[in-house]
């Protein structure tokens, strides 16, 4: 009973959140969240990092653990620790004689984070898991939850299904949003050529050709379902402002990324110029766009 109470203050804080809001999300509770957001085997895990202590809940459809965490003091350093050397040790992973030992540290750094975030009681609840939903490691900070251990699993992410949510009053205002129809499976935007603006300012930028055969690759696991492809030419900021932008289940790009620091909003997709424009596709424009179900970037 405690911890179903301590776990609805957690979900009273959730709701006032900017997203949340937004979206117009209700008062949720635990027996909502299991009727409309897991299935069999389905779980979510809910962190609250504190300065003094952390906690976790483990919520499936049939029970609720807590485990109390190290304080965030503990934590951040560990996180650190473990994100400085997947950046630091990357350059040497191409090299025969460094690699073992890049990996060997790599899983040790990996499996001491695991250890204060994944606590046996979670563990052990998570042993009949196929999916986890994360709420809440956004405020933990930056961290690849898929590649830390899970018990004698190497990787999480080849364990489980994973995904994300900002909080679990948006994931049920979100799961109640009407079906969307969708006109086309797939829309493959790549093959851009830059503008000359666009490649003077940032001149490392390779070509990135979207040949015959990687256009193959890619749309053949979708053969006889609607699809699209806009290259080249028609590679344009006008293709992902048009309306029909919404009926689009998935949209893959195929293009450069580049930073305008003098910008708030910095990055900026790189695509084929038209109408006067420089080709670059920016933040103001994402969020002016009918939305396809789905990205890859």
């Amino acid at each position: 009973a405690g911890t179903r109470t301590a776990f609805a203050r957690v979900l009273a804080l959730q709701e006032l959140g900017t997203l949340a809001r937004r979206a117009g999300a209700l008062a949720v509770d635990v027996d909502t969240i299991r009727a409309e957001l897991l299935a069999p085997g389905h779980g979510v895990l809910v962190y609250l990092p504190t300065s003094s202590h952390s906690h976790v809940f483990a919520l499936d459809q049939d029970g609720l653990v807590h485990a109390q965490l190290a304080s965030s003091r503990t934590l951040e350093p560990l996180r650190l620790a473990y994100l400085s050397h997947l950046v630091a040790g990357h350059a040497g992973l191409s090299d025969s004689a460094q690699r073992p030992g890049l990996v060997a540290r790599e899983r040790e750094l990996a499996r001491a984070l695991a250890d204060e975030l994944l606590p046996v009681a979670v563990r052990a609840r998570m042993a009949a898991w196929s999916a986890v939903t994360l709420v809440g490691s956004d405020v933990l900070g930056s961290l690849p939850f898929e590649w830390l251990p899970l018990g004698e699993h190497p990787y999480l992410g080849a364990r489980l299904a994973l995904d994300y949510l900002p909080s679990l009053p948006l994931g049920v205002a979100w799961s109640r949003r009407p079906q969307r129809a969708f006109a086309c499976d797939y829309l493959l935007v790549g093959g851009a050529e830059p503008d000359a603006r666009v490649q003077e300012r940032w001149p490392e930028l390779a070509p990135l050709p979207l040949t015959d055969e990687l256009e193959q690759e890619l749309t053949a696991p979708l053969a006889g379902r609607p699809r699209r492809v806009a290259s080249c030419a028609a590679a344009t900021r006008a293709t992902l402002l048009a309306p029909d932008l919404a009926a689009v289940r998935v949209l893959q790009f195929l293009v450069h990324g580049v930073q305008e620091h003098e910008r708030e909003h910095a990055l900026a997709l790189v695509l084929t110029p038209a109408n006067g424009d420089d080709g670059l596709f920016r933040w103001s424009d994402a969020a002016a766009a009918r939305a396809p179900a789905f990205v890859l970037l």
